[in-house]
């Protein structure tokens, strides 16, 4: 029986609400001033000394999770990916592992196209599906194997590798094959999805998509397999047109996964975030509310298990997001000072809540306290290395560098030498701003 799967693809999040510091727009407060710690040219210098210090002492004895004890086999690459060791991935394939059958081959060439795609390797990524020869190939067939499916007919390719291949061509540059993809697999999930509650066992021939799943998988896991498979690529599609500015459809892309996931406290807060990009604070404050409601209902055990929000909320961290949102909505009115209060509270709820640090500090940086808004960060940063060690958090902070002209290219050196020891290898060091 095929049991091996590749690593898990992490489910991307929708659009969090974060502010960032735009260096090209003319509204971007360039003010050092401020009243409080960091308001004078001295203590401004003796932050830069704090942080530069902190960061040499931190890469004296910063070093990544030693992967040399972990096994070439899929459990092990399994493990590497959680550890975010793409690179030791594929140099791991360079040692031709043993594989056994057809199925653990293609299992090992997900994961090394997921590897080069993590690393934004994208041609040799392309390259990698080339050699395959093909997703539709016979070569990826069961039935082209009998000696080891006994009967089973379908292809074995694994959903990931299809929306990787998809996902693929739009970082390529091919957007409109790579979206008309994803609209096509986002279509296939919702049938298989349906046809789910009309199977009661086993797989239909050419399920795609289905091949890392055994045989015994009952129909209520399909079912959830491919909704959760819809909300992959619904998530997914909702980031790449609000970064495209595309906010009709993010919209839609908002309302299937409030469809899908009735319950999900994260989705209508995305649908607010969207909406206020387009200056609807009426819309978004509806939106917001339905998140609020939600939170006050599971504080009340209205609806206990039945919320659905990620694995890692708690009521506290729900009490936060809605916190974090009224404060979205008080900085767009341009209240800072109280966008900075709700902010802050969403904090004191979630201490692990970058998002609600970041926008703090952007509260004080409108409110033309520059070097608050910086030590502020640094401090952040400082108390908890791993949990601010997020990209839009530090290119927000290597950008206030630059506006504050404090030493800024030094600190981004050792903020990047930092980084490279520590942080997985998919993560983007231009968050730092080095120019080389």
């Amino acid at each position: 029986m095929v049991t091996a799967s590749p690593p898990p693809q992490e489910m991307p999040s929708p659009g969090s609400g974060g502010i960032r510091v735009n260096l090209d727009s003319n509204t971007t407060p360039t003010s050092k001033g401020g009243s409080g710690v960091g308001s004078g040219s001295s203590s401004a210098s003796s932050g830069v000394q704090q942080i530069q210090q902190f960061l040499r002492e931190a890469n004296a004895v910063a070093k990544k999770a030693s992967s040399w004890e972990v096994p070439s086999t899929v459990e092990g690459l399994n493990v590497l990916a959680l550890q975010g060791s793409w690179r030791e991935i594929i140099e791991r394939m360079k040692e031709a592992p043993v594989v056994v059958s057809p199925h653990e081959r293609l299992v090992w060439f997900t994961c090394k196209v997921l590897s080069y795609m993590k690393l934004r390797q994208w041609g040799a990524a392309a390259q990698e599906l080339r050699d395959m020869g093909g997703l539709e190939s016979a070569s990826w067939r069961y039935e082209s194997y009998p000696e080891h499916y006994h009967g089973r007919k379908g292809t074995m390719v694994p959903f990931e590798l299809v929306y990787l291949q998809a996902l693929l061509q739009v970082r390529l540059g091919h957007v409109g094959q790579g979206m008309d993809w994803l609209y096509k697999l986002l279509s296939s999930c919702i049938t298989e999805q349906q046809k789910a509650s009309q199977i009661s066992h086993g797989w239909s021939e050419g399920d795609a998509g289905a091949g890392c799943l055994p045989l015994t998988t009952s129909t209520e896991e399909r079912g959830a397999r491919w909704q959760r498979n819809q909300e992959l690529i619904l998530v997914t599609l909702a980031n790449h047109h609000l970064a495209s500015k595309d906010f009709q459809q993010t919209l839609w892309c908002a309302q299937q996964l409030l469809g899908l996931q009735p319950n999900n406290a994260t989705y209508p807060s995305f649908a607010g975030y969207t909406l206020l990009q387009i200056g609807d604070l009426v819309g978004a404050e509806t939106m917001f509310q339905i998140t609020k409601d939600m939170a006050a209902q599971l504080e009340r055990g209205e609806i206990g298990a039945a919320l659905e929000v990620p694995a890692h909320f708690t009521i506290a961290s729900l009490r936060g997001l809605v916190k974090r949102n009224e404060g979205l909505l008080a900085f767009a009115r341009q209240d800072y000072n109280g966008a900075y209060l709700l902010f802050d509270e969403a904090l004191q709820l979630n201490e692990h809540d970058v998002v609600a640090a970041n926008n703090k500090a952007m509260c004080l940086m409108y409110s033309q306290k520059l070097l608050n808004a910086v030590e502020g960060m640094e401090a952040n940063f400082m108390a908890e290395p791993s949990t601010f060690l997020y990209e839009p958090f530090l290119l927000n902070v290597c950008s206030m560098y630059e506006l504050a002209s404090l030493d800024s290219t030094n600190s981004k050196r050792l903020l990047s030498s930092y980084i490279s020891r520590v942080a997985p290898d998919d993560f983007d060091l231009m968050c730092t701003r080095l120019s080389t």
